[in-house]
């Protein structure tokens, strides 16, 4: 059993192998990790967001159920003469596979499901800076004794 949230360090360490990424760190949340792009690039914010399902209960224990969403938010540099972003997207896309390489499926404890894929944005290209989102989902339950 578990309270929640969702661990976010795990996500993190399965992106660690990702090679290209030079830094991966943890977001308040999606406007933030927009606001305050890292340093150094490739890179990516992990951000989480849960919304709770209805409360049942049964034979004195509350269980509800619990939708994780993780974004991971890539950034990629545009170095080459390229006012259309061509390299930045062919960069931003092996990127991407790397990252679901390692985290479809993947699971921090039995009591998660298997991080499944949701859905894929690009947030922005400024000119010299892609940043795109992948949003995967995880449910969990917990359950607790009333008090």
């Amino acid at each position: 059993m578990t309270l929640g949230p969702y661990p976010l360090t795990g996500v993190m360490q399965r992106l660690a192998p990702v090679s290209p990424l030079r830094f991966i760190g943890i977001s308040a949340d999606l406007a933030t990790a927009l606001k305050t792009p890292p340093t150094v690039v490739p890179a990516a914010y992990v951000v989480r967001e849960e919304r709770a399902r209805d409360t049942t209960y049964g034979t004195g224990v509350q269980v509800q159920r619990i939708d994780a969403a993780i974004a991971v938010v890539y950034f990629v540099r545009n170095y080459r003469e390229s006012d259309s972003g061509a390299a930045a997207r062919e960069e931003m896309d092996a990127l991407i596979a790397l990252g679901r390489e390692q985290l479809l499926g993947y699971r921090p404890s039995g009591e998660f499901t298997g991080l499944c894929l949701q859905s894929s944005n690009e947030n922005l290209y400024g000119g010299a800076l892609l940043i795109s989102q992948e949003v995967y989902l995880s449910t969990y339950r917990t359950t607790k004794v009333p008090t």
